[in-house]
């Protein structure tokens, strides 16, 4: 987790490396620096901070895959709120009960909030 506070760029505890203090006692065992001095020594270690959306696109969402299990999982959404089940803009999620968006069974489908229906593995 990356957060930025006033100007600043800091990182967990232990993984300290430091940009304007050299010694891990004045860093209280962060990384930390103005964020362009904590990038570049992200960048250093070879993290790579941007996203390339056109590559994930291109590589992962876009594939015809990825884009049935989509349409699936917008078609669960259409029919639990032709059903009466969910309503736009809500706030629930349609969960898979068995984890396959291809399969849209009744039995299959149920309302969940998003943090419990993202958060199952």
């Amino acid at each position: 987790m990356i957060i930025v506070m006033m100007g600043l760029l800091l990182l967990p505890v232990g993984s300290w490396a430091c940009g304007v203090n050299s010694h891990p006692d004045q860093c209280h065992g962060a990384i930390c620096g103005t964020e362009t001095q904590v990038l570049n020594w992200l960048q250093q270690q070879g993290v790579d901070m941007a996203r390339d959306y056109k590559k994930e696109y291109r590589e992962y969402h876009g594939t015809p895959e990825q884009k049935k299990k989509r349409a699936a999982r917008g078609r669960a959404r259409y029919d639990l709120e032709q059903r009466g089940v969910v309503r736009k803009g809500d706030g629930k999620d349609v969960h898979h009960k068995n984890g396959n968006p291809l399969d849209n069974r009744r039995a299959n489908l149920q309302p969940m909030s998003p943090s419990k229906n993202r958060g199952k593995k």
